[in-house]
């Protein structure tokens, strides 16, 4: 998120620090206030339908959005994860996906550790 300060289609990361809890760290994130997810849009519609512009306007925001992540695994891209803007534009807001982090394991609890991790913090396919 670092690296993306500024661009219009992702929500401004504006501070965060990393604790040290002994066996792991926790990061602190402060964004950007959004208050209204794609999720919240599609369930206020109803039954209506969006018009075209919309849909395009939708379509150009996360495509702009996930252009510069092309060079590692994309962020996770679902209506939960798409925020609207104060300004009106769309912004991407969660980058859990992306890791550059490989695990090497010596213990086999260790590996169950990192498991019960996974399915904590992760959403489900």
């Amino acid at each position: 998120m670092k690296s993306l300060k500024g661009h219009p289609n992702v929500v401004s990361l504006l501070d965060h620090t990393i604790l040290d809890m002994g066996r792991r760290k926790e990061a602190f994130l402060v964004m950007e206030l959004c208050e209204k997810s794609l999720v919240n849009v599609l369930e206020r519609r109803g039954a209506g339908y969006f018009e075209e512009k919309q849909v395009l306007m939708i379509f150009r925001d996360v495509c702009n959005a996930v252009l510069p992540c092309t060079a590692s695994p994309h962020p996770l891209l679902i209506a939960e994860n798409l925020l609207l803007g104060a300004d009106g534009s769309w912004k991407l807001c969660d980058f859990d996906n992306i890791s550059t982090n490989h695990k090497r394991f010596e213990r086999p609890e260790e590996m169950g550790i990192e498991e019960d991790n996974i399915r904590k913090y992760t959403t489900p396919a």
